[in-house]
């Protein structure tokens, strides 16, 4: 939907049909970056407050959808800042736990590596982060991720070549520990 009001003032209607036709497709791009539901919803209607209440401020510059998708990924990166403290504090509860069986410790290291994966992404500096997320998650081609962020293509394909530069350098030790986990598994399971 394209921002077709010249004078820029969200009336009711407008943001009712934003609403109707966003709210569940941000819920989904929050719930990816969150893999949590409740905070997913809660953010994106956290946008939706604040656009109402500063209705007679906003401006789309080029489109609604861009604005929408910009704030709920800005709004996630937020989120995830803030809990990243409270995520250490669990990691270091989680190491004291003891596997009871194999199948639990294959659990256990799965999830383990799935949170280092998850904390090299998070470390990413935000643009590149943010093509990153929008590129593997949502999927989009880098024509699709310009449009959203307001950025040339070349600049979604410099964002991700250092993204993914990046979590190469930082996922190498956690590369080679899988390989040697998946042999040690299948030596002691033959």
């Amino acid at each position: 939907m394209r921002d077709n009001n010249p004078n820029h003032v969200i009336t009711k209607d407008f943001f009712e049909q934003l609403f109707t036709q966003w709210y569940q497709p941000l819920c989904k791009t929050a719930f990816r970056y969150l893999s949590n539901e409740q905070a997913a919803e809660d953010i994106v209607q956290d946008v939706f407050v604040k656009i109402w209440v500063q209705r007679d401020r906003t401006i789309f510059h080029h489109s609604a959808k861009a604005y929408l998708y910009k704030a709920v990924i800005n709004s996630c990166l937020n989120y995830l800042e803030k809990s990243k403290n409270k995520q250490e504090l669990n990691e270091q509860q989680w190491l004291h736990l003891a596997p009871t069986d194999v199948s639990s410790e294959r659990k256990m290291i799965s999830a383990e590596y799935q949170q280092q994966i998850t904390q090299a992404i998070n470390a990413l500096p935000p643009a590149c982060r943010e093509v990153f997320m929008l590129s593997r998650f949502e999927e989009l081609s880098n024509k699709e991720i310009g449009q959203t962020l307001n950025i040339s293509i070349k600049t979604v394909e410099n964002q991700m070549t250092k993204a993914l530069k990046i979590l190469k350098e930082k996922l190498a030790t956690l590369y080679k520990n899988m390989l040697v986990f998946l042999f040690s598994l299948l030596y002691f399971n033959s």
